[in-house]
């Protein structure tokens, strides 16, 4: 879907050798290729590939980084509020400011020491600003839904002019975006033909029939239920 705003987001391989000792004298070596190689799919981070490694001591991230197209390695933050989760062969960094929280899931499925990007998420968590018009500087949409309020029956763009374009009707039915309902919130699923994902997530928090968005990403659909504990606060903008 066309969005209001928009946030962001091949050459041959060059390799960088990074070595890690670890606490018990051993060493662990992993060949970076430069983004855009390896295994890449979908778009923005996601198409970079296996460009990213990490230096792990005890569970932890002590250092990591990112191969650019041009063979140079940029060095990823590990301070600044930047914060790294492990759990398996997947690496989660988050970082959380005062208006969202951005989020990377990192993953070497084929245990070669080589990471991709596999899903990102942002969060809103300020109350979204207005223009002079009093509308919604986030994407804005009317939601219709069933009886049981567990499906979406229909959805309208709603335009900073107050022009409202349909997106879902019993006429306009996207072959490629899905529409759901979970936890009082609105999700937008956007399948690309290459199969990979991307999602937008809206919440009416002051029930006037009007979702704005909370989150977007791509990959897994983030936890739900951590979105709305991160926009409570803000709620009755919403």
């Amino acid at each position: 879907m066309p969005k209001q705003q928009q946030g962001q987001a091949g050459s041959r391989p060059v390799l960088t050798d990074t070595t890690t000792t670890t606490p018990n004298n051993t060493s662990a070596t992993a060949t970076t290729p430069a983004a855009g190689a390896g295994k890449g799919g979908g778009h923005g981070v996601e198409a970079w590939g296996e460009a990213f490694s990490f230096t792990l001591i005890d569970g932890k991230v002590s250092a990591g980084s990112l191969t650019l197209p041009n063979g140079d390695s940029v060095t990823l933050p590990t301070s600044g509020g930047v914060v790294y989760a492990v759990s398996g062969s997947d690496i989660t960094a988050t970082l959380t400011t005062g208006d969202r929280v951005d989020q990377l899931r990192f993953s070497d499925a084929d245990g070669d020491g080589l990471y991709n990007v596999v899903a990102s998420s942002h969060v809103n968590t300020a109350a979204p600003q207005t223009n002079v018009l009093g509308f919604s500087m986030r994407e804005a949409i009317k939601v219709t839904l069933d009886s049981t309020a567990a499906d979406v029956v229909a959805v309208s763009q709603v335009g900073w002019n107050g022009n409202e374009r349909v997106l879902l009707s019993a006429d306009v039915v996207p072959t490629n975006t899905d529409w759901s309902v979970s936890q009082g919130l609105v999700v937008e699923t956007h399948t690309l033909p290459n199969g990979s994902t991307h999602w937008e997530v809206y919440r009416d928090g002051n029930a006037d029939g009007v979702y704005t968005e909370v989150a977007s990403g791509t990959g897994d659909l983030i936890d739900l239920v951590g979105v709305v504990a991160q926009t409570d606060a803000v709620v009755a903008s919403l």
